[in-house]
């Protein structure tokens, strides 16, 4: 998040009734010079002479972003954990502020794990139909989870040959500083200690513990 740059930036606008208000999309071209790792390519298919051809110039573009989200709830998937902190770092590369405080992000995916819960007694009875006998009992969870994973496979077998997943690290977000101090690695307040924003900025570890980090 804090070293990944956008290139693609798009937002629909709509009310609480579901009209649609106003929209905006643009590439965008870094002010730095840039490459497109491999693995990003293959799932947008952006390559970087097609982002220095059509791509308008990032700095532009995170104002007038910005200013289309002001007063704006937010709504994305998988968005608090990714899209959000990206574009906030971006933001903060050119001077400018993402208020936190007064706006609700709404995330997709953290609603449909609400509504599919992710226990394994529960994701057990959702493939196969049947309870999940003896269930936090380690060696029978072991032998379900097993089980579990037969039916994943079978219904997308294209899982088991992506092998590169990618695991989020504690020091995506707090990491230990020399003096044993806990600091922020992201964002605003990056190298910050976490005392330090809890006592000046709590509307921000708010938005932190509402989300999904």
């Amino acid at each position: 998040h804090n070293k990944d740059s956008i290139i693609q930036l798009a937002a629909v606008k709509f009310d609480k009734d579901f009209n649609r208000l106003d929209s905006y999309c643009c590439y965008v071209k870094p002010m730095e010079d840039f490459e497109i790792a491999p693995g990003a390519l293959e799932k947008h298919g952006l390559t970087k002479e097609f982002i220095l051809d059509n791509g308008m110039p990032s700095n532009g573009v995170m104002e007038v972003f910005n200013a289309f989200c002001k007063d704006c709830d937010m709504l994305s998937y998988n968005g608090n954990h990714f899209d959000v902190p990206m574009l906030y770092n971006n933001l903060l590369r050119y001077g400018l502020s993402f208020e936190f405080e007064n706006r609700t992000f709404y995330d997709s995916i953290v609603i449909e794990r609400k509504k599919y819960s992710m226990k394994l007694s529960e994701t057990y009875k959702r493939y196969t139909g049947e309870e999940l006998e003896n269930a936090h009992d380690a060696f029978f969870d072991t032998q379900e989870l097993i089980e579990v994973f037969k039916h994943q496979i079978k219904d997308n077998p294209e899982l088991v040959e992506d092998k590169n997943f990618n695991l989020p690290s504690l020091e995506d977000f707090l990491k230990f500083n020399e003096d044993g101090e806990l600091i922020f690695t992201f964002g605003k307040y990056r190298n910050k200690k976490t005392n330090d924003i809890c006592m000046s900025d709590p509307g921000y570890i708010k938005w932190i513990f509402e989300n999904d980090f």
